[in-house]
Order: C-alpha cells, then structure tokens, then sequence
C-alpha cells in the first residue's frame, strides 16, 4: 500500500476567539484559535490592527493562545487572530473585550 502525501490546502480555523464582553478590571482572559492547513500555518494575533506581542502567546500544535493577565482599561478593544501558509490566507473571527471597574 503506498500512502501518498496529503494535499496542501488553505488555511482553515477549527476553533475561534470567543468574544470576552463585560470582563472585570484585574481579571485574566484567555482568547484561542486552532488553524490548520497544509503546510501548518503560522499564526498571528492582532488588537485593533496592531500584532500582539509574542510574549503574550502561547503555542499548541495547532492551537493559539492569547492571554491578558490582568485586563485593564488599553486592553479594550478587537482581538483576532490571522493564519498564513504558502497555501494562503484566512482571518478568524473577532472578539470583543471589554473591561469594566
């Protein structure tokens, strides 16, 4: 039996950043995403167009985790992730984040 090599393809996200609405100030948050594809595509998280730092990433196989620690009032905003590969593109939804006192 000979097994051929999987075809490339796009990528693709299994799982989506939830929307984290209405989290209290000082409080942790965890936002992930699963893309995949072949080749496996990297991935990169934004908030309001600008990457997130990588030191707030943590990387899974597939799986993308992003984590505020403490969220305060400039972590607001739009968070999503993007996943590229020589096979292309592709944009995960986007989360909202709001603190609140």
């Amino acid at each position: 039996m000979v097994i051929s090599p999987a075809e490339p393809s796009k990528p693709r996200f299994l799982i989506h950043p939830i929307s984290r609405e209405n989290i209290a100030t000082g409080e942790r948050v965890n936002f992930s995403c699963q893309a995949f594809g072949i080749p496996r595509p990297a991935v990169t998280w934004f908030k309001d167009n600008r990457t997130v730092a990588k030191n707030r990433i943590e990387e899974i196989k597939a799986l993308s985790v992003l984590t505020v620690d403490f969220v305060e009032q400039q972590d607001q905003g739009r968070y999503w992730c993007e996943a590229n590969s020589v096979e292309g593109w592709n944009r995960s939804t986007v989360a909202n984040l709001t603190g609140v006192l």
